[in-house]
């Protein structure tokens, strides 16, 4: 039995970027395929993503969820109390969060526990998902950890990506680089030890080499990009890491790849339950995003 991590889209995230990066950060991706053509989704395009989906979902790289409007609308009636504001125009793009809370059905056999996590390409699209919450649900404290790390530059052929996912030394680096970040980095935080505090900048160091290393054997174009985690903190872990941003600043500082540490008060829709820390999201950047992330931490 495993664990694993699984980034989820939205119905139109394939015609983006995004699809091919959360590729090669995740273990699974979840791709919504509306059950008929919807909007400005025709059939012809609804073909070609049934069968993306269809052959990474053979080479354990997708799970292929069937998606309608109707089951969408229950979903925010139901289980979110209407708290996605109807009628907005990115409504549909919500269909991320529906598929984080639907993960847990989709899971094969072999695999343990699934943690998901909606994937967003840019850091607006991020804010207006938690914007339309309204009313605003209960204000959680995040940390969220932005790296420069290598993703691929645009869309690439799925068989290049497969074949690289396939390589041992890429699924240990991809493994290793998730468990520090949701495993070490909470208890890291809250520590006062800076000797301890380096030792985990240390391993990270060593996992980011190890990652680019084994992403330069992928065939494709390439780009650095800002690749923002967002974990929401539990209570008595939110309240050990508040205030500790001297804590937080050593390891960035003591750690190039990662290129920035920060707190925040923000809203999350769904309660941490059971676990010190839990994935509210990863949001792809542009290159250019890390002056502006600098500046606002």
């Amino acid at each position: 039995m495993t664990d694993e991590y699984w980034g989820t889209l939205s119905i139109y995230d394939h015609r983006f970027s995004v699809f091919y990066k959360a590729l090669v950060l995740f273990d699974r991706i979840v791709i919504p395929v509306p059950k008929q053509p919807i909007y400005d989704i025709t059939e012809q395009e609804l073909e070609a993503l049934d069968a993306d989906a269809q052959f990474l979902a053979e080479h354990d790289a997708a799970v292929r969820y069937s998606w309608s409007p109707e089951a969408f609308d229950k979903w925010c009636k139901d289980l979110v109390r209407e708290a996605l504001a109807a009628g907005t125009r990115d409504a549909l793009y919500n269909s991320r969060l529906m598929l984080q809370h639907r993960a847990v059905d989709l899971k094969p056999m072999h695999v343990e526990e699934v943690v998901a996590v909606p994937v967003y390409g840019a850091r607006d699209g991020y804010d207006s998902a938690i914007e339309q919450l309204a009313p605003l649900p209960e204000q959680l404290l995040t940390l969220e950890i932005a790296q420069n790390i290598t993703v691929p530059s645009g869309p690439v052929p799925l068989e290049v990506v497969v074949d690289l996912r396939a390589r041992p030394a890429f699924r240990a680096a991809m493994h290793s680089l998730r468990k520090w970040q949701t495993n070490t980095l909470p208890e890291v935080a809250t520590e006062r030890s800076r000797q301890t505090v380096r030792a985990a900048a240390r391993d990270f160091e060593h996992m980011i080499k190890r990652y680019e290393e084994a992403i330069q054997e992928g065939r494709f174009q390439k780009q650095k990009a800002c690749v923002v985690s967002i974990l929401v903190l539990a209570g008595a872990t939110a309240a050990a890491v508040s205030g500790a941003s001297p804590i937080l600043s050593i390891l960035a500082s003591a750690a190039p790849a990662l290129y920035s540490l920060a707190e925040a008060k923000k809203p999350a829709w769904k309660r941490v339950q059971d676990k010190d820390c839990a994935a509210a999201g990863v949001i792809y950047e542009a290159n250019e995003a890390f002056k502006r992330y600098r500046r606002s931490v």
